[in-house]
């Protein structure tokens, strides 16, 4: 069994995080409800998971919505 390799993204160059965006005849989901429920994850892991390199913590530290890096363990138990 051959390894599962996701599409390119939109410039071609590395894979895009939600397929469902590049596809031509699917760019947008039918209802705004789906659209949302498909970003949560990638909209959340990176304000509060991610550490980025130029503030070297997660935007919501900042912001100060939280005070510490998250887990992916809190992560899903927030959209719970």
């Amino acid at each position: 069994m051959q390894p599962q390799t996701l599409p390119a993204g939109p410039r071609g160059d590395r894979p895009s995080p939600l397929p469902r965006l590049t596809r031509l005849t699917n760019a947008l989901s039918k209802l705004v409800e789906n659209l949302a429920v498909a970003l949560w994850p990638l909209i959340s892991h990176y304000n509060f998971v991610r550490v980025h390199g130029s503030l070297r913590t997660s935007p919501a530290m900042p912001a100060s919505v939280t005070d510490h890096l998250w887990t992916i363990e809190e992560l899903l138990n927030a959209g719970a």
